[in-house]
């Protein structure tokens, strides 16, 4: 014979809602944030298969501007390939950290530089979309 069974207090009750309530409150702010953040590169909640953006490849030239002048950098001696194509894709983030990286790098060889990127990407609808202001310093 089975013990009977009882039933959830409604402080369980309560509880169990709340914890329904948010996780589907995640599940929805999570591609919300996704649609709002305003990057058209950014393919996180897309159906990638009919996506274009797959196809943008974007040109990035990255200048350190120190004691000696401005000078071009060589991305290729700077950062692993993998980021090298991150940027080339156009996502900000990581844009951002490549520079971080060379200013940290730069920092602990000597004087204080400035790294600026100039990213520049062809959509398909003609326009160019440019991540991040080619004047902002990535040292700051």
């Amino acid at each position: 014979m089975h013990a009977p069974e009882t039933l959830p207090t409604p402080t369980q009750l309560r509880r169990r809602k709340l914890v329904v309530g948010l996780f589907l409150a995640v599940q929805f702010a999570l591609p919300l944030s996704y649609y709002a953040s305003g990057n058209p590169l950014d393919e996180r909640f897309a159906w990638r298969m009919f996506s274009p953006i797959r196809m943008v490849h974007c040109t990035a030239t990255f200048h350190e501007v120190g004691p000696e002048g401005r000078r071009r950098l060589d991305l290729g001696k700077e950062v692993p390939e993998v980021w090298e194509t991150w940027v080339d894709r156009g996502h900000t983030r990581v844009i951002r950290e490549v520079g971080e990286h060379i200013c940290t790098r730069r920092a602990r060889l000597g004087p204080e530089v400035s790294v600026y990127a100039d990213v520049s990407c062809p959509m398909p609808d003609g326009t160019r979309f440019r991540p991040l202001p080619a004047e902002e310093d990535l040292c700051r």
